[in-house]
């Protein structure tokens, strides 16, 4: 139908094919259904007012570790008593009583006991089983390549010198040029403790057990 056409029909009745007949079927219409989301409020106080929800911030703590460990056998223990070496690694690390000679019943001045270790260390453990008794002098000293030398200041003997019975320790603090030595075939890290001076004795200190480890 060309344009005269179209403008004939909208110049009388409506043509029939662009309304329908009267009783027709309209189609059914379908109406579209928001939706609706159901949004969590807090209720407020008062009615109406729109809450504020609160933020609980927990308060940070801090919590200081402990550390624990637990010292080892012995690699090595050496009596010494005078120019006779004794090894009593094996006695060290049994429980055995009294079967470490700490100190020799008579002790001379330089008398000592080494304790030793493959690996760095700076902690010792000694079951005293027999406290001595009398007036000596120990130093407890450790190997630097070319000497025996004085633990750095501020190691702690709470044995006193073997004179405390039951478990005592020694601690001290890793001396930077300790170096290893070799005694009675063991290579090992050494402190010993030595007499350095000697007035009498009227209990023999004697050792039980040892145990060496590091913080």
């Amino acid at each position: 139908m060309g344009f005269d056409g179209i403008k004939s029909g909208f110049a009388g009745s409506p043509p029939e094919s662009l309304f329908p007949k009267t009783g027709a079927v309209l189609p059914d219409l379908v109406a579209l259904m928001p939706s609706i989301v159901l949004l969590a409020e807090q209720h407020s106080s008062p009615p109406g007012k729109a809450a504020t929800p609160s933020l609980s911030i927990p308060e940070p703590s801090i919590s200081e570790a402990t550390a624990t460990y637990t010292p080892g056998a012995v690699d090595g223990a050496i009596a010494a008593d005078g120019m006779v070496e004794t090894d009593e690694t094996t006695e060290a690390n049994n429980a055995t009583v009294n079967d470490m000679t700490l100190l020799p019943a008579v002790p001379l001045v330089d008398d000592a006991y080494y304790f030793g270790l493959a690996s760095l260390w700076d902690f010792l453990c000694l079951n005293i089983g027999t406290a001595g008794a009398g007036v000596w002098t120990i130093v407890w000293e450790y190997w630097n390549g070319t000497a025996w030398v004085a633990l750095p200041a501020g190691y702690n003997d709470t044995s006193n010198g073997f004179r405390n019975g039951s478990k005592q320790s020694l601690t001290f603090s890793r001396p930077g040029d300790w170096a290893t030595l070799v005694i009675l075939t063991l290579d090992l890290y050494w402190v010993r403790a030595r007499v350095s001076a000697y007035t009498s004795v009227t209990t023999q200190p004697l050792g039980t057990q040892a145990w060496i480890g590091a913080h």
